[in-house]
């Protein structure tokens, strides 16, 4: 799969570049853990700016440059099981004294001792210090170059936790009622209906995204394999941020953007519209240098045009100063 390379006349206008051997998707490998970048804009795959022609929100991708698509590394998978068994504890922890009635004596006098306090606050604080999933995260944003994958795979394991921190109260709960001297009353028994109603809604939600989550990998991946792909086919173009429109909203620490991108073709001036996410502090000026990567793929339905916007190595962006207005508020307004 290879795009017509430019013509003599249109040398001028496009960004030299060494030939690459083209990668094909059954010949990648096992990718590496994110590195130190030497790259003048930084880890912009994952703080940005990340441009997409066809995509917006989570599902824009990015990928590190030379990089392969991604995967689950040894370091994500640890990170992963113990975010995994933090929250089943902190669930189990916490769950007596959200919902009072579901606990049987034994545990509830147990939660209501000091001890129990101390380890939901330093359970609390060291989550907060080293955030919900213990740097997973931006490792998987690091591998995956986008933010819904991350978002699903949390989501599941944090719901999957609950629900088996509910299954642990629920069998302590069936062995006291099984158990419970004769002279308890009926309604001093822990409330099993309301932990199976709790129990049902993590199931269900825990089941649609284990469902979901193969089909997110599934677009990650593909989407970088067109990344790779125009990359290594692509002609380029040095192009420039004509306009930004701040969208007011943000997915996780980047905020979204609506913009228009100009590069010089042999046919003239070409502007094409995309999506942007960036940190507030990493939001490019108006006119500042970008790199267009033009490829034309043939399918099923004939040629088909692919456009890949990125900063470019050679000619370093500023970003904007004043960052604080592209900062989204509470109410979901910017600075």
């Amino acid at each position: 799969m290879t795009a017509t390379p430019p013509h003599d006349e249109d040398r001028s206008n496009a960004v030299h570049t060494e030939p690459v051997e083209a990668i094909r998707a059954h010949e990648i490998g096992e990718p590496h853990e994110p590195c130190e970048s030497s790259d003048p804009h930084g880890e912009w795959w994952i703080d940005g700016p990340i441009f997409s022609t066809e995509h917006r929100g989570s599902s824009i991708t990015s990928l590190r440059p030379g990089a392969q698509p991604g995967r689950f590394t040894a370091s994500m998978i640890a990170r992963l099981s113990f975010t995994f068994f933090f929250w089943i504890g902190l669930a189990f922890l916490a769950l007596p004294r959200i919902v009072v009635p579901i606990a049987a004596p034994a545990v509830e006098d147990l939660a209501t001792h000091w001890g129990w306090w101390v380890i939901v606050v330093l359970a609390v604080v060291l989550m907060v210090v080293l955030g919900p999933t213990f740097g997973f995260t931006r490792r998987a944003m690091a591998q995956y170059g986008q933010l819904g994958l991350p978002a699903v795979v949390t989501a599941a394991v944090i719901t999957t936790a609950f629900f088996i921190a509910l299954l642990i109260h629920l069998a302590i709960d069936i062995d006291y009622i099984r158990h419970a001297p004769p002279t308890v009353e009926y309604w001093e028994l822990p409330d099993t209906e309301i932990l199976l109603i709790f129990l049902g809604v993590a199931a269900v939600g825990a089941l649609g995204l284990l469902i979901a989550l193969p089909f997110s990998i599934r677009f990650a991946v593909r989407t970088q394999r067109r990344i790779v792909a125009i990359r290594t086919t692509g002609t380029r173009y040095a192009g420039r941020l004509e306009h930004l429109d701040f969208r007011h909203s943000r997915i996780s620490h980047l905020s979204q953007f609506s913009v228009r991108v100009g590069f010089e073709t042999r046919e003239g001036t070409r502007v094409v519209t995309a999506q942007m996410e960036a940190d507030p502090e990493r939001v490019p000026l108006e006119g500042e240098p970008l790199l267009v990567i033009v490829s034309t793929f043939r399918g099923r339905r004939g040629s088909r045009e692919r456009i890949l916007i990125e900063p470019d190595p050679d000619r370093p962006m500023r970003f904007n100063p004043d960052g604080g207005k592209y900062v989204v508020t509470a109410d979901g307004g910017g600075g």
